[in-house]
């Protein structure tokens, strides 16, 4: 029920009169019942997403060419996103599924899923054994390198290069 409806007792609804007495009348608590499953359905149907600036930027740049010269209505950047989803829907290629994927690939979720797996079934696979094992035998390998101290005559070559 939206907030012009009233109810009163007379058994008035949307200044419709219903008998409550006749076979075919509708009780308030059933119209009111209806009228929370048409909000519930309403509520379905309308979703919100949150766009990036440069998405907003691009829906406006799109809905402003569109109404740009549309003499038989205007859209909205709701209609336009609405039009836009479907249409990439309907024409969303394998390709165009592995270029989304491959530009919000995170590499932290996939060792957070492979170390998962790994602790579940107790075993890692064979690719990330030999990259462990590369990492070890790379940290071992990599030793600091003394430093060279400073002596008079080091910075003396300093000074005597850069007054020539």
């Amino acid at each position: 029920m939206n907030k012009d409806s009233k109810v009163n007792n007379d058994n008035k609804v949307n200044n419709e009169e219903y008998d409550s007495g006749s076979a075919g009348s509708v009780s308030s608590s059933s119209r009111i019942g209806n009228s929370n499953e048409n909000k519930e359905q309403k509520v379905e149907e309308i979703q919100r997403i949150t766009v990036s600036k440069q998405g907003q930027d691009a829906l406006t740049a799109i809905v402003e060419k569109v109404n740009d010269g549309f003499i038989g209505g205007k859209i909205n950047r709701t209609q336009a996103a609405n039009w836009i989803l479907m249409r990439f829907n309907k024409n969303l290629s394998e390709a165009d599924i592995k270029e989304i994927r491959t530009e919000y690939f995170d590499e932290v979720a996939m060792l957070e899923l492979i170390f998962r797996k790994a602790k579940e079934s107790g075993k890692v696979p064979n690719e990330f054994k030999v990259l462990l094992q590369k990492q070890i035998e790379s940290n071992e390998t990599v030793k600091k390198r003394p430093k060279k101290f400073l002596t008079e005559q080091n910075i003396n070559d300093v000074i005597n290069n850069n007054v020539k």
